[in-house]
């Protein structure tokens, strides 16, 4: 079968190619450039690009002066160039921007209510469907990405909220939010009493704003008085300012009860062929409003390229191979690992809610049972270092006791605890999760952790004659957190001597933000966990710093990387700053060959068909969209963006590599759709912005599984 993306071929001819060109009266920032774009556009109600320093506004234009007002307090000052022809884009950037604008000033519809789910807390819950466009080039072609995701709104405004009673208007700022009609959901920056700002605010605000929602009502406030009083004004980041009244919460679905996420997931997970139907019918909506300007929209979709070859024999420590096609099911029932550890001392921890009943004590014995025989046979001896039983309603209530006992756990090599669910909280923000704190005391004495939730093992042992797929999850772990790699790739992946996986994770709570680096999953060429490392310098923004980078370099020394080797770096999502410069320039002080890989997640072409991984579609020499997984119980698969930054392989051997390592993923038996590089050093990261964190800052257990 074919396998399609949702790109679309552009041809270009605009029947209007005259352009007034402005110049601003200084060179302004990135994020002066964008908005000031973006409202002088809307000012004229014209599509609008920039280009060498000045904005281009479709059609003619007489004015010789323009002023552009930002916020009440800060405005470009634009003056007119005169009029050119605009032959053709120069980039995607520039006709992404003249896409966005023609379908802004038409009568698209990019937000479409598509469903209502009850809600309990704050009231009912709004599913809108959110049209996602966007232009890329492949050679001299440019291509049109259509796609659509969902969001999560309550019903009822954050000002409606507020005078009800079910939210402080100081937590306002732990939510995302969404102004009504336009933008994305975004943190709020600041919120203030509207009156403490005074009615020249509101004319200011009124006057500047170009969406006819957002200006109608700062105008509604100056004319009622009682609202005006009453209101809040809330900016977001971006420093766009707002009515209360006009912003939603933004719910994720993660976060919200289990029933309703149940029905949810069954709205905004739509099976691959369903969601290509719904693509199709956006281009041809959007083909039509694009026609009108001289753009033509080709609605068949772009075909994949071909399918990446990759090493996918995994082989065992008595020199068993196993050629994975869908999963390592098969392999881990039969496997003998690379023991290194061939006694584990283990504690175990009973976490409950109410006395447990006799079935999931009969399933909690059984599993214990039979983790300690499987191990058995791979070399692995379970040796008991006591238990302990804590029971509480709460999850307060069973952390204080918890804080009373890790102490007198002793040490063993890891602990492993039985846990009840308890409900849905932010582990950021809101409330420690008993995960979280389980795991970092534990961690203070470098003593492993392994959860089983009770609820999930009662589901896998439903059935006697199936089942056991908790086991071999929990079982390949208790290998890999203990020392003992289950498996390596047979004979190596080609090109490279080793594998370094880098990620900088950030969280924004209103105006500030928290950055932790990782530098993680140091691999050699055969899949061997090396080693990990937490960088000791904060980074900036998510730039990592020289200092930082030298840390990672000298780690390598210290494992026995030698000059002359082929080290890949993965690093999750883009590169910062002068990070690609500092990797350079160490690379070669340590005599080491580097090739610079960013590995991106998000907003990526989609692919649809049958068995897709390894399909590709390259966007150019240093550029590859690559799927990397075959299918999701739910939804669509969403392929990786790969560009080489720097280095000597063809794209294609870093694909081929990245395959490779999806394949070691010893947290389920399933691979990964990332390559462990990256999505181990996510893990860590993402430990370590929730307080996680181990005594040790090198060290070869992988923890975070």
């Amino acid at each position: 079968m074919e396998v399609l993306t949702n790109l679309y071929p552009l041809e270009v001819n605009l029947k209007e190619g005259e352009f007034t060109v402005f110049s601003p009266h200084f060179s302004p920032e990135t994020d002066f450039v964008n908005r000031t774009r973006y409202r002088l556009g809307s000012s004229y109600r014209r599509p609008t690009i920039f280009r060498d320093g000045t904005f281009w506004v479709q059609g003619r234009v007489e004015e010789e002066a323009r002023e552009v007002k930002i916020s009440p307090t800060e405005k470009v000052l634009l003056r007119r160039e005169g009029v050119k022809r605009l032959v053709s884009f120069l980039s995607e950037r520039e006709l992404g921007d003249f896409v966005r604008d023609v379908l802004r000033f038409s009568d698209f519809k990019k937000e479409r209510l598509v469903g209502r789910i009850e809600g309990r807390t704050f009231g009912d819950l709004l599913i809108y469907l959110v049209v996602q466009e966007n232009v890329l080039r492949r050679d001299k072609r440019f291509l049109l990405q259509v796609d659509f995701k969902f969001n999560l709104l309550l019903e009822k405004s954050v000002q409606n909220l507020i005078e009800e009673g079910k939210l402080k208007a100081e937590d306002v700022r732990w939510y995302r939010l969404k102004p009504v009609g336009i933008r994305s959901p975004g943190e709020v920056s600041e919120i203030r009493r509207l009156r403490d700002l005074g009615k020249e605010f509101v004319k200011g605000m009124a006057d500047i704003s170009e969406s006819p929602i957002t200006k109608e009502a700062w105008r509604k406030l100056l004319k009622d008085e009682d609202a005006y009083q009453r209101e809040y004004v809330i900016t977001l980041e971006g420093r766009y300012t707002y009515p209360a009244s006009l912003l939603k919460i933004a719910i994720s679905p993660e976060t919200i009860e289990e029933g309703i996420y149940r029905k949810l997931d069954k709205v905004i997970k739509p099976e691959p062929a369903e969601r290509l139907r719904i693509i199709r019918k956006i281009v041809r909506e959007i083909g039509e409003i694009l026609s009108e300007k001289g753009i033509k929209v080709n609605d068949k979709e772009e075909a994949a390229d071909g399918r990446i070859s990759y090493n996918n024999v995994v082989v065992d420590g008595e020199g068993r191979s196993f050629r994975v096609k869908n999963n390592t099911l098969q392999f881990i029932r039969n496997l003998t690992p690379f023991v290194t550890k061939e006694k584990v001392k283990v504690f175990v921890l009973f976490v409950e809610k109410e006395k447990p009943s006799e079935e999931i004590k009969r399933q909690r014995k059984r599993f214990m049972t039979e983790l300690r025989d499987f191990l058995r046979d791979k070399g692995i001896t379970l040796e008991s270092s006591g238990s302990e039983r804590v029971r509480g309603k709460t999850r307060s209530e069973v952390l204080m006791k918890l804080s009373s006992l890790i102490p007198k756990i002793g040490e063993p090599d890891i602990v492993l605890a039985f846990l009840d669910q308890y409900e849905k909280a932010d582990p950021y923000e809101e409330e420690v999760y008993i995960y979280d704190y389980l795991k970092s005391k534990l961690l203070e004495r470098m003593i492993n952790l392994q959860v089983v939730l009770n609820e999930t093992l009662l589901k896998d042992y439903a059935d006697e004659n199936s089942g056991g797929y908790v086991l071999l999850n929990v079982a390949v772990q208790f290998m890999a957190k203990t020392g003992n790699m289950p498996y390596k790739i047979k004979g190596g992946i080609e090109g490279a001597d080793y594998f370094v996986g880098i990620d900088v994770s950030r969280i924004k709570r209103g105006s500030s933000a928290k950055n932790m680096g990782a530098f993680t999953e140091i691999f050699a060429k055969d899949g061997s966990f090396l080693r990990y490392k937490i960088l000791s310098e904060v980074a900036y923004g998510e730039r990592l710093t020289r200092r930082s980078l030298q840390e990672l370099f000298l780690s390598l020394r210290e494992v026995g990387v030698k000059e002359g080797s082929r080290i890949v770096f993965h690093r999750d999502g883009k590169f910062q700053g002068d990070e690609v410069e500092n990797f350079i320039y160490l690379s070669e002080e340590f005599g080491y060959r580097a090739e610079l890989v960013e590995v991106v997640k998000t907003g990526n072409p989609r692919m649809f068909g049958d068995n897709l991984k390894g399909c590709y579609y390259k966007l150019g020499e240093d550029t590859i969209v690559l799927a990397t997984y075959n299918r999701v119980p739910r939804g669509t698969h969403k392929p990786l963006r790969l560009r080489r930054v720097y280095g000597e392989l063809p794209i294609e051997t870093v694909a081929s590599q990245v395959l490779s390592l999806t394949l070691m993923n010893f947290s389920s038996f399933q691979p990964s759709k990332l390559p462990t590089t990256t999505r181990y050093s996510d893990r860590i990261a993402k430990l370590l912005l929730r307080g996680v964190e181990p005594s040790s800052k090198e060290d070869k257990i992988m923890y975070w599984l």
